[in-house]
């Protein structure tokens, strides 16, 4: 029997491996939405209909490489492209002491709350701070 943690694991490397660039998905058009103007960092990637178990529906969705774990972070669409909100932001494996890089700037290191925010921090931060 295969353990939880290597069946989040296996799950979390299938879900990076089948995504693909966000570019021209529903999450750039969210992300562009929140007025961030900022390249979108390799670390963000789009998967298309995949299963929310919780909400045992599927769903398109961000997913974000957590650095320094083998997991991924997805936030999850509406098919208008919002955030569903019946339908809560996981993190697929496990990621004790993992982040999603937003940036590879020199400047302030900053913590956020989501990946929505700290891109949206990002963006502010770029406009205030060459080193970002």
């Amino acid at each position: 029997m295969i353990q939880s943690s290597e069946r989040q694991l296996a799950e979390a490397q299938l879900l990076w491996g089948s995504s693909t660039p966000i570019s021209g998905t529903k999450a750039e058009t969210y992300i562009r939405n929140l007025y961030v103007k900022v390249p979108i960092p390799a670390t963000l990637r789009f998967v298309s209909n995949i299963y929310h178990s919780p909400s045992d529906t599927w769903s398109d969705a961000m997913v974000g490489s957590i650095h320094n774990s083998k997991a991924v972070h997805c936030t999850y669409f509406t098919e208008q492209g919002e955030i569903a909100d019946d339908k809560p932001k996981a993190i697929i494996g496990e990621c004790l002491g993992g982040y999603v890089k937003l940036t590879n700037g020199t400047g302030a290191l900053v913590i956020s709350v989501s990946i929505d925010a700290g891109l949206v921090a990002f963006e502010w931060l770029s406009e205030h701070d060459p080193e970002v």
